[in-house]
């Protein structure tokens, strides 16, 4: 497999983290996906006009996809066929120092720790270096795609583009950010911007930002099984990222509220979480890197370092994954997370070999599951 390395520039803003880079004609073709917006094309000629239109791209070098969910308007070839010969003119000075916006959505948290080296091997460090491997890298384009397209369909071979690059950005997030950026200018169509609107779910928005709260005190509280456990920014100190924390509990939590029978608040979910992993810590104290006190009932304060994968992406996405149906036996039944959770209690985290990614979570909590004597419904699929 082939990488390719880059300098990256890391960014802070507010609770947010992007990173400013650059990226090479030659990898931008071989990683830049063309997903352009088509939500209502249903007849044959509308179907036809699409495929003629990406046909047109393809001359030009561009691969392009037609998504009812992407978030970008189609590019108008008359402007790409302008930016490319602007850029090939010898004569011109052509110049792009804007930076194009990419979100990469490729790697779960496990492999983008692998792709994110820092130059001085402090994970804390704003400037470091990426290592993609190139086949299974793919971005697709917030913000730039008329220059972007430009540029790759020119003549070009050494011209390097300034990037600015996200990880993981829902769809709400992206087309908020599109329609912020563009809402006010002229060359897009408003009908886009208003049509966008569908993708920004407010409540979304708010659900995201309670969970963030609950992560957020997880990780703060001293007595709390994931104290210093989660990396708040995405790297650093931590066993697992906050993202993939908040993904996994928000999956975990529509799969309860799915069933009707529940619906709890902020505090309550907190609650449940905390009471959860609580019972996770004292079954597996042997390999939870928070150790605790049985009779002082509380974190003794001491904290080894995790060397397998209870604590890391595989472990944390299984443990959320077997927690709808823990939820609901322990509530329908009236049994505390102790009881059910200790069933678990032969299982062997230092031969966990599975891989990673979510096909290795649902294997692991599948395993969990099926090691237990407790008859739960099947295991969420998603």
């Amino acid at each position: 497999m082939s990488y390719k390395n880059v300098p990256f520039i890391k960014i802070k803003q507010k609770d947010d983290t992007f990173y400013l880079t650059k990226f090479s004609i030659d990898f931008l073709k071989k990683t830049v996906g063309f997903h352009f917006r088509e939500p209502y094309a249903n007849d044959s000629d509308e179907l036809f006009d699409i495929e003629k239109y990406k046909e047109s791209l393809s001359k030009r070098g561009i691969n392009s996809i037609a998504s009812e969910d992407g978030i970008q308007r189609r590019t108008q070839i008359d402007r790409i066929d302008e930016i490319s010969k602007y850029i090939d003119n010898e004569d011109s000075y052509s110049l792009f120092p804007s930076t194009v916006i990419l979100c990469c959505n490729e790697f779960d948290e496990d492999e983008l720790d692998k792709i994110i080296l820092p130059s001085d091997s402090n994970t804390e460090s704003s400037i470091g270096e990426f290592q993609f491997p190139v086949e299974e890298t793919k971005f697709f384009i917030i913000d730039g795609q008329h220059r972007l397209a430009g540029l790759l369909s020119s003549s070009q071979k050494d011209f390097e583009m300034p990037i600015t690059l996200f990880f993981n950005e829902s769809l709400s997030n992206t087309s908020k950010m599109f329609s912020d950026i563009n809402g006010k200018q002229k060359q897009v169509n408003r009908s886009v911007i208003y049509d966008l609107y569908q993708n920004i779910n407010e409540n979304s928005i708010i659900e995201e930002r309670n969970y963030a709260q609950i992560i957020r005190q997880l990780n703060s509280d001293e007595n709390s099984p994931l104290y210093k456990q989660i990396k708040m920014l995405g790297v650093g100190k931590g066993s697992v990222s906050q993202a993939f924390m908040l993904d996994a509990m928000k999956r975990a939590f529509r799969e309860i509220e799915n069933t009707k029978k529940y619906n709890l608040n902020v505090q309550e979910k907190y609650t449940e979480v905390h009471r959860f992993f609580r019972a996770i810590q004292q079954t597996f104290q042997n390999y939870w890197p928070v150790k605790y006190n049985v009779e002082l009932e509380k974190n003794s304060g001491e904290i080894t370092k995790a060397d397998n994968q209870i604590i890391k992406t595989n472990g944390i996405g299984a443990f959320f994954r077997i927690f709808p149906q823990v939820f609901q036996f322990s509530k329908e039944n009236n049994i505390r997370y102790k009881y059910i959770i200790s069933k678990l209690k032969d299982f062997n985290w230092e031969e966990v070999n599975k891989g990673t990614g979510f096909a290795a979570q649902k294997a692991i909590a599948e395993e969990l599951l099926d090691i237990s004597d407790i008859n739960f419904n099947n295991i969420i699929d998603n």
